[in-house]
């Protein structure tokens, strides 16, 4: 996939998928509770387990291990939200605070993009250099 037309689209590369593969082999373990913690990841992570041909059983520990965190870390922050905010007040701080949120969410996605097409850009000029 990483060679095809499509795994160019997504900026994969074959030496790209064999690091990504042999940091899922070493650090197995923490990149499946940590990656059930990151919005995004956590429902991808399951595809490098598998080609790392991980354990079933393990996967299943690590990965309860990781979501049930997730799930506590939601439930603390409802709990400190409906504790700090009065009742007939939480509708409107959720909707206040849900815009900043967005807001942060998109720039922190163009940024990302602007830094990715750069890369990309600076290393096919310094190849076309060669």
């Amino acid at each position: 996939f990483a060679n095809s037309k499509w795994g160019k689209m997504c900026l994969l590369n074959q030496q790209k998928v064999e690091k990504s593969e042999k940091y899922f082999y070493d650090h197995g373990m923490i990149a499946t509770i940590t990656g059930r913690l990151i919005p995004g990841i956590r429902h991808l992570i399951s595809i490098p387990a598998g080609l790392a041909k991980m354990n079933y059983w393990k996967f299943l520990l690590y990965t309860t291990i990781g979501a049930g965190a997730w799930n506590c870390i939601l439930a603390a922050l409802g709990w400190y939200l409906h504790s700090a905010v009065p009742e007939d007040q939480l509708t409107e701080k959720i909707a206040e605070y849900g815009e900043y949120i967005k807001v942060f969410i998109l720039i922190a996605v163009v940024i990302a993009i602007v830094y990715f097409v750069l890369k990309w850009y600076f290393k096919r000029k310094k190849q076309a250099k060669l």
